[in-house]
């Protein structure tokens, strides 16, 4: 999961704001592990070959399929590095262009 204030058209967008969540138990929503950004520079990244990615790879989106390597958040959100996903949403929200 996770909080994402923009999208830019750069390779990595910087944001103090995002942060990245976890639950250990689907069912439960105790001992959810948040981890806010570190590297403000590197909170929101782009790439071709991949969904939404936030950081270098703390979460990264391809598919069906999602991996998580701490970089720049500050805390580890999942011990398994490699899984799948069941569902995601994004909310983007558009910023007018300028006059």
């Amino acid at each position: 999961m996770k909080y994402l204030p923009k999208i830019t058209k750069e390779r990595y967008g910087a944001t103090k704001e995002s942060f990245i969540f976890s639950f250990k138990n689907k069912l439960s929503t105790e001992n959810c592990i948040l981890s806010r950004v570190n590297y403000d520079n590197r909170a929101i990244s782009k790439w071709n070959h991949s969904g939404p990615s936030f950081g270098w790879k703390d979460l990264v989106v391809y598919g069906d399929e999602g991996l998580c390597i701490k970089d720049s958040y500050k805390e580890e959100i999942r011990e398994i590095k490699e899984f799948f996903i069941e569902e995601y949403e994004i909310n983007i929200e558009e910023v007018p262009a300028e006059v």
